[in-house]
């Protein structure tokens, strides 16, 4: 990556212009009116999508660091409570999995 130490118009137009003739100058686009709102639906989603795979490699993580069990993450959406607490003997790391 190429940094600049300056910044106002003559560095900022060189700089942009060496990212040009590199041909890594990468291109912008700007959606139309009327596509907006699935794009950023598109983004809401793929944000919820990143977020809920994190929570659930969070628990895979600690019931293997806890009890020794490898959960798919088929399975994961399957568990209940009362096996979490069965696997889970002490309540701190109960708590914990309640709140990932």
């Amino acid at each position: 990556m190429l940094y600049i130490k300056y910044s106002d118009d003559q560095y900022d137009a060189f700089f942009l212009a060496q990212l040009l003739i590199l041909g890594i100058l990468p291109q912008g686009y700007i959606y139309p009116k009327k596509d907006r709102p699935v794009r950023d639906l598109a983004r809401k989603r793929m944000f919820l999508v990143q977020h809920k795979t994190a929570h659930i490699l969070s628990l895979q993580s600690l019931i293997q660091r806890c009890c020794a069990r490898k959960v798919s993450a088929s399975d994961m959406r399957h568990l209940t409570v009362k096996e979490l607490e069965a696997w889970l003997e002490e309540e701190y790391l109960v708590l914990s999995a309640h709140s990932i």
